[in-house]
């Protein structure tokens, strides 16, 4: 048995090299990864409003720089991303990296990425980015008793999550659930 309880075929390299999973990864790692990888940039991919998938790109210039940027994200102009939905004047957003999506990416040797989230100037998701209404809907579904997740497993009826399916492939056990709402304060 191996020694890295992580260390399995299609592992994250992170979880493997810090030797823990995604979701307990921290800054601290992060730190210690750039420092051990010798990483020189970091990337944050987030999501525009034609949902194509945007990518920033950050020099690592020294370790005090990559930890400010991992606590509070960059600034980036919302009025260009989200046309015709976001104010000038109420344009800056910043976008923060969710930790537990680290990797080191394959096509940019000497790049640790992220997908990043996007927070108002005042820490809040904003309402208008395309994961947060996403998770709202996701919310909203949940909280619909028609679909109330003890009466669809005690329906009689063939869609019933514990009725024999019709495939062969393995139904997976767990609900997806939105992520927890991240404040740049509570990053720290």
């Amino acid at each position: 048995m191996p020694k890295n309880r992580f260390a399995y075929a299609l592992a994250n390299p992170l979880s493997v090299l810090l030797d823990k999973s995604p979701r307990d990864f921290d800054r601290s790692d992060f730190l210690k990864v750039i420092e051990e990888k010798r990483v020189e940039r970091i990337g944050f991919h987030y999501t525009a409003l034609d949902g194509k998938l945007k990518e920033l790109k950050l020099p690592v210039a020294n370790p005090s720089q990559v930890e400010t940027v991992l606590a509070e994200g960059e600034r980036v102009d919302g009025s260009q991303l989200f046309k015709g939905m976001v104010d000038t004047s109420l344009s800056d957003l910043y976008v923060v990296p969710v930790y537990r999506t680290a990797f080191l990416n394959p096509f940019d040797e000497g790049s640790l990425d992220f997908v990043c989230r996007y927070l108002t100037k005042d820490g809040n998701l904003a309402p208008f980015a395309l994961d947060s209404i996403l998770a709202k809907a996701d919310q909203a579904f949940r909280r619909t008793p028609a679909w109330n997740s003890r009466r669809w497993a005690s329906s009689s009826s063939s869609c019933s999550p514990t009725a024999t399916p019709t495939s062969t492939r393995p139904r997976s056990s767990t609900a997806i659930t939105p992520p927890p709402p991240m404040s740049r304060a509570a990053r720290s």
